[in-house]
């Protein structure tokens, strides 16, 4: 591990390896940032998809939180765009 933090009883609050890999909740994280809450067993992340990684022994989720009037959204980009696609929600509080 080239940098530590935790707290007394907890093995690691926050762990950065030497490869540069970011975990929350863990010592050898799965990808560039893991945060681990509980294990969700035997699974690592995938190769091609490590750059977050969120892991839970339950259920597991992400949140974008924005004003009603406002987008929430993820894009994904390619050479050609920012945002050659999203999913998003503009239900506008409905």
């Amino acid at each position: 591990d080239l940098f530590t933090i935790g707290r007394t009883g907890v093995a690691f609050d926050l762990n950065m390896d030497n490869s540069g890999n970011v975990g929350i909740g863990i010592a050898a994280p799965d990808g560039t940032l893991h945060v681990h809450t509980a294990t969700a067993g035997t699974v690592a992340a995938s190769t091609t998809a490590n750059e977050l990684v969120l892991e839970n022994s339950a259920e597991c989720g992400m949140s974008i939180l924005s004003p009603n009037n406002s987008l929430g959204a993820i894009y994904f980009g390619d050479d050609g765009s920012n945002a050659a696609g999203w999913p998003d929600d503009q239900s506008g509080g409905e």
